[in-house]
């Protein structure tokens, strides 16, 4: 999870959050580990410096409060997500903790990225840490080291990083003529979306032989003026396709800001996909269980776009485009729409307001108040009744509450879905719908806001213009 700011860092909120994830790294090795500045002093951290100048300031005043805390630190530049998370992984590096800031998409939108050696935080857990950094703040309980800060040691961790990639993909080609450079004689086409991918280009695939003439945005630029950095932006992709084509390219990649996303598409612009035969896991929690009871499963993805591979520890970061070859039989809604309805409520309440609307949506068809609306079997992926229940000893806790119900009507039959699911970044309600008649959508837009929304007198905590506006003229623009 990211903890995202709209505003800029101050040094006192950053020396609290990061003398709180220390305490709370530290407490989870053991509760009677001592926390005074000088013994957390042997924490090491990795600082990433985000994309936009306004950004780099404020990495630079973390860097300031995270040495106040007794941290180590040790700079490695500009890098991405996964990169982070490695660096708790790879010998010589290795590190207790890292944290990442990351100036990713919108440019408006900075935050950090918390790192241990099991994985990134949940949201649970950031919130732990923020609200613990809250009341120390609110109580002037936080204690700042009276050592002198030490500047943070630059390190070239990107390079230990590339090579680990590169020797992935030798391994896995295995060439029996010239190993060390596998991909001599691709073209493959990168487009980095001017974010902390353009590594790949010349760390990666250069070296490994590849020819990547032709490659798209590669240097970092945190106003990101070409395209939404996103692999799943309709011109990024468009872009995308459009270079392998004009270059008769043999491959292409587009990567999000952070590199925790990414697109492949094959020399004629369609989507690609590896292990199109093993299992693909719509919740988290679940994949990881899967391989250890012997039911193969290579990716986890989740409705944000967000996929966690099993090649890279089931970090939940990793490939969200490139699943077409995967679900090719799928029957193709005739028509499809996502709205999203704002949260009315300080930030602090917004969870659980957002969780009541959700919960209150499960009690309105259970109730039968939704004529023709049922909820689906599998629609419930995430709390206690769902078909993925976490049956674990230590159930993990619910990032996002969600619900998905089928729609029907004497007339059509079953014709449509609904889906409603909590943001886990940011304080709203997305719905998802798919119609397979014309005017379904809006059809269910309608029911949604009369039958619903109004009644329950949710249209006084959520922001239903979008609703509104869908549902009286079937357009949002």
């Amino acid at each position: 999870m990211t903890l995202w700011w709209k505003k800029r860092w101050t040094e006192s909120g950053g020396s609290r959050m990061g003398q709180m994830f220390v305490e709370w790294h530290w407490r989870r090795k053991g509760p009677k580990v001592d926390l005074t500045p000088p013994a957390v002093e042997a924490i090491a951290r990795v600082l990433v410096i985000g994309l936009s100048m306004a950004w780099r300031e404020g990495g630079r005043a973390v860097e300031k409060c995270l040495a106040r805390a007794g941290c180590l630190a040790f700079d490695m530049g500009l890098a991405t997500t996964p990169a982070c998370f490695m660096s708790t992984i790879l010998p010589p590096f290795a590190y207790e903790a890292s944290i990442m800031m990351t100036a990713s998409h919108p440019y408006t939108r900075n935050g950090l990225k918390f790192f241990t050696k099991k994985g990134g935080l949940t949201s649970p857990e950031v919130e732990e840490i923020c609200n613990k950094a809250a009341r120390k703040y609110a109580n002037r309980l936080a204690k700042v080291s009276t050592m002198l800060p030490l500047l943070p040691t630059k390190v070239d961790f990107m390079s230990t990083y590339a090579t680990h990639l590169r020797n992935i993909i030798k391994e896995r080609v295995n060439h029996p003529l010239h190993y060390d450079t596998p991909l001599q004689g691709f073209q493959i086409i990168v487009n980095a979306g001017n974010g902390s991918g353009g590594f790949f280009t010349w760390d990666v695939l250069d070296k490994l032989g590849a020819d990547t003439f032709g490659s798209l945005h590669l240097n970092p630029d945190g106003m990101f003026p070409n395209h939404i950095p996103n692999p799943g932006d309709k011109t990024a992709m468009a872009l995308t396709r459009a270079a392998v084509l004009e270059n008769s390219a043999d491959l292409g990649i587009v990567f999000d800001t952070d590199v925790d996303r990414s697109g492949v598409v094959d020399n004629k612009g369609n989507p690609l996909m590896e292990h199109p035969a093993t299992t693909i896991v719509t919740d988290a929690r679940t994949g990881v269980n899967l391989n250890e009871d012997g039911i193969e499963a290579h990716l986890m993805m989740e409705t944000s776009g967000h996929g966690a591979l099993k090649e890279n520890y089931f970090l939940d970061d990793g490939s969200d485009e490139g699943i077409g070859s995967l679900i090719s039989d799928l029957e193709e809604p005739y028509e499809s729409i996502e709205l999203r309805m704002s949260i009315i409520s300080e930030l602090r309440h917004a969870k659980a307001r957002g969780t009541e609307a959700i919960e209150t949506f499960r009690e309105y068809i259970e109730e039968g108040k939704l004529e023709g609306w049922e909820l689906d079997t599998c629609g419930d992926c995430w709390v206690s009744e769902g078909c993925l229940v976490d049956l674990n000893d230590t159930p993990a806790a619910i990032d996002a509450h969600m619900h998905r119900a089928k729609v029907s009507d004497e007339k059509h039959g079953q014709h449509g879905w609904i889906h409603l699911r909590q943001s886990i970044h940011n304080p709203n309600i997305a719905v998802n719908m798919q119609s397979f008649m014309p005017g379904g959508c809006q059809t269910m837009t309608r029911v949604l806001r009369d039958k619903f929304l109004m009644p329950s007198g949710l249209n006084r905590i959520l922001d239903i213009s979008q609703i509104d506006k869908y549902g009286k003229s079937g357009q949002l623009g």
